[in-house]
């Protein structure tokens, strides 16, 4: 709930991810020795994540503290913000928009393959809707208009850039 709290002041620009759950022993009449969680924070600003993260840490030892428990707090990964290419952004935009779909800017963390094709060449990305916005889960559901919605923003999305001179 803190880190709920302190994502809360920072509003539509942060998505914090509570994820792998472990709890050992695990068991239903048994008070958990061990507890160990991921937590993915996607912030678009570097400095203000790791701010974020560093605030989520000491909460974290506070809490852990005033229980009289112990914590260990490990870097598993760091994927840097990074921003496609505007006009390829645009573009899907202008498309969805063009065929009457509605948009949202959403943040992103990383591991996605339009990630490392950045590297090589202009790059944009494109999501739908997830029931409930579960996503990355074997909950996961999105519905067939929504995926047809995708892949035609997709398709002239790349018509339109594969007409203009450059971008």
């Amino acid at each position: 709930m803190a880190i709920k709290e302190l994502a809360q002041g920072l509003g539509d620009e942060v998505t914090i991810t509570i994820g792998k759950l472990n709890i050992h022993p695990g068991e239903i009449l048994c008070i958990p020795g061990e507890v160990s969680f991921i937590v993915n924070v996607s912030l678009k600003n570097d400095s203000k994540r790791e701010e974020l993260i560093n605030n989520i840490k000491e909460i974290s030892r506070n809490i852990v503290l005033e229980e009289k428990m112990q914590i260990d707090i490990n870097k598993i990964l760091n994927f840097p913000p990074i921003s496609f290419t505007s006009q390829i952004q645009s573009e899907i935009e202008s498309v969805a928009h063009d065929l009457g779909y509605s948009t949202l800017n959403v943040l992103s963390g990383g591991g996605h393959d339009a990630n490392y094709m950045l590297n090589i060449a202009p790059t944009g990305i494109i999501f739908i809707p997830c029931k409930e916005g579960i996503s990355h889960s074997v909950k996961e559901y999105a519905s067939e208009t929504d995926i047809e919605k995708g892949a035609n923003v997709l398709l002239n999305t790349v018509i339109n850039l594969a007409n203009k001179s450059s971008f």
